[in-house]
């Protein structure tokens, strides 16, 4: 059986989605977990799934994701410097793994 990036993505949409509605989590809450579960996602199908330069990109933007979710629990100040944190740091991974041209 062939694992998708959208299978994930849509099992982690109705995750969290199912906890908002049986009242487990709030509304900020749902949208956190729906980032985070996606984040985490995204990540682990970049790292053990994703096809040669792919994976760098698919889990560089999954450390994003995920760390956008933590405005449910620090102040909108902290989040914006950790997401600006996770952009230079995927950036500069990709400039470090890019091929040299001769």
């Amino acid at each position: 059986m062939r694992v998708s990036l959208g299978a994930g993505v849509i099992l982690a949409t109705l995750l969290s989605l199912a906890l908002y509605l049986f009242g487990i989590l709030s509304a900020t809450q749902a949208v956190a977990a729906f980032l985070l579960l996606n984040g985490v996602w995204i990540l682990v199908f970049g790292v053990s799934l994703a096809q040669g330069r792919d994976r760098l990109y698919y889990s560089g933007w999954g450390v994003v994701m995920a760390s956008i979710s933590t405005f449910a629990v620090l102040p909108l100040q902290y989040v914006l410097g950790v997401v600006v944190v996770a952009v230079i740091l995927v950036a500069v991974a990709g400039m470090i793994t890019r091929p040299k041209k001769v």
